[in-house]
């Protein structure tokens, strides 16, 4: 397996050149999507993918399967099909890629610590499928896959000419496309800056120029002589010879534009947009939408046999709280109850999903109350832990000890601890046990528990250096313990804690994951809860796969 090249040295810094382009959306019939008057092509079929692994098959193109149902550690984000049309790859956030009919695994970084995550892909054209040579048999080979920070990775065939991954960019990377030749290729940041590498010429950007909304994808024409960009709010701007046939500017609403793709003859593209609405210019056959019929949000348009477009659904930057409907959507198509809040420890804004104010047993994650108030405890009466105190938090907590928080929670006055979080952090809908003893039964919601961990966050009701201890020991969880939101996060080291339990009595299982993270400079940025419940006949893992897909949609892609 050939070994992945994210070395950059060389940019081609462009002049900033601006085209001004006012479109009026040519509708075929009532509704969202449409196209331009134009014939159809021979084939107008094309697949989207969305972030759960899902491929939506739409104008006849063929099902080659795609990988959802499979546990993904990362969402997808972008796809592409051969140049047969007889499969297609899709890549994840953390580089894994699924290939899938003719379409070749030539390798991926789904193994390795990125500094920055996937957000394009693109197929080694192959041999004679340029503007004068008609169509290959040959599925192609090889394919790149870029990062936000325009590290690129080679696989295959594909070579490596160069990336931005050592240059200081403005924005971040957001779209890759490829020559025709196979011997080059462009990336696009998010605001609109153009870097073009190989045998790849730059025909302009809109890198100087203030957009009303971020660029999130490009598309190259059919000649290799120029290129689109797509803009969040469905704009298109035209560059070289790719020609200007419309755009969904102010149609998309409050679902973003997140890619765009050319056809065959250069002569159309479709763009499409997150909730699987398409709009078709040009050319591009219309061949339906999946509107409402979405698990996920789309990520990417990829037309059977042409080069896929993706972006604008990890590359936007975007803060926790406008992350979080994706996140909300992920969790509403998990079967049984899924609560989901998120905290911005800096302002204090807690946000979360319909399910956020379920009140549920909270198992094991109750213990980190159990800490909260032995610290406090232990400050009152002016002393520090005991040996065997400090003891059984540490397994308590490190190896969910539950022997340990027996002891804890009888020494402290068992419900007295509900209690006394109560009156610390304001929560109302957390409750102690019915039966006093039993702690893994107190009652929580994910909001009242982010609320709590938010409280710890900033000490309130613990010293600071109490405060720092207890988050100490949540970050040194044993490592099968650490599953779930810690699977989403790669660039810091965050204190969880989780809580599981099969509840034979209701043949439910219930699974909670509670986590606190940094974010670059800012230390314990973020609070992250996901409970949930759900039949028992799903498995543990299952629980272990929503906290860390709800972790993946709604954290920043840099933590």
């Amino acid at each position: 397996m050939p070994l992945p090249m994210s070395l950059a040295d060389r940019s081609l810094r462009a002049l900033l050149v601006f085209a001004v382009l006012a479109a009026t959306l040519s509708m075929a019939s009532p509704g969202r999507e449409g196209r331009a008057a134009a014939a159809d092509t021979a084939s107008g079929g094309y697949w989207l993918a969305s972030a759960d692994g899902r491929v939506y098959r739409l104008g006849g193109a063929p099902d080659f399967g795609a990988p959802a149902g499979a546990h993904l550690n990362q969402p997808v984000v972008c796809m592409t099909s051969t140049a047969t049309g007889g499969g297609y790859w899709l890549v994840a956030r953390d580089g894994g890629v699924f290939a899938f009919g003719d379409a070749p695994f030539a390798g991926s970084t789904g193994g390795l610590v990125l500094n920055q995550p996937i957000v394009g892909l693109a197929a080694v054209p192959p041999p004679n499928s340029g503007p004068a040579g008609g169509s290959s048999s040959d599925p192609g080979s090889g394919y790149w896959i870029a990062a936000a920070d325009g590290g690129i990775f080679a696989f295959g065939s594909a070579a490596f000419f160069g990336s931005t991954g050592s240059i200081r960019l403005n924005q971040a990377i957001v779209g890759l496309a490829a020559t025709t030749t196979g011997r080059g290729y462009w990336l696009v940041a998010r605001d609109g800056g153009v870097f073009a590498f190989g045998d790849a010429r730059f025909f302009g950007s809109t890198g100087s120029i203030r957009l009303n909304q971020p660029i999130v994808g490009m598309a190259a024409s059919q000649s290799g002589q120029g290129y689109w960009l797509v803009a969040a709010d469905g704009g298109i701007f035209a560059f070289g010879d790719a020609r200007f046939l419309g755009s969904a500017a102010g149609r998309t609403g409050a679902n973003p534009a997140v890619a765009v793709a050319a056809t065959a003859s250069g002569a159309g593209y479709w763009l499409v947009a997150r909730d699987g609405g398409v709009y078709a210019f040009g050319d591009a056959p219309f061949g339906g939408s999946a509107t409402g019929a979405t698990s996920d949000a789309v990520v990417g348009i990829a037309p059977v046999g042409g080069p896929g477009g993706c972006g604008g659904f990890e590359q936007n930057e975007a803060t926790p709280p406008d992350r979080l409907a994706e996140a909300a959507r992920y969790a509403a198509g998990r079967t049984g109850t899924a609560g989901v809040a998120v905290v911005d420890t800096i302002t204090g804004k807690v946000q979360g999903n319909p399910d956020s104010g379920v009140a549920l047993k909270t198992a094991s994650i109750v213990k980190i109350v159990i800490g909260m108030r032995l610290f406090a405890r232990a400050h009152e009466q002016h002393r520090g832990l005991t040996a065997d105190e400090q003891s059984d938090l540490q397994n308590m907590i490190r190896v969910s000890d539950n022997d340990a928080a027996d002891r804890l929670w009888a020494s402290l006055g068992g419900p007295a601890v509900i209690d006394w979080v109560r009156r610390v952090t304001g929560v109302r809908n957390t409750a102690p046990p019915a039966d006093p003893p039993s702690w893994g039964f107190t009652t929580t919601t994910a909001r009242d528990m982010a609320v709590i961990l938010n409280a710890l966050v900033h000490a309130r009701g613990v010293t600071a250096a109490h405060r720092d201890a207890l988050l100490r020991e949540m970050r040194q969880v044993t490592p099968p313990q650490r599953w779930g939101i810690a699977d989403a996060i790669h660039h810091s080291n965050p204190a969880v804690k989780n809580g599981w339990y099969p509840d034979v009595d209701e043949q439910v299982w219930r699974v909670n994951c509670t986590g606190i993270t940094d974010d670059g400079p800012h230390g314990n940025r973020w609070v992250i809860v996901v409970t949930t419940r759900y039949p028992a006949n799903l498995g543990e893992t299952y629980g272990h796969e929503t906290c860390s897909g709800v972790a993946a949609r709604a954290l920043p892609p840099t933590i």
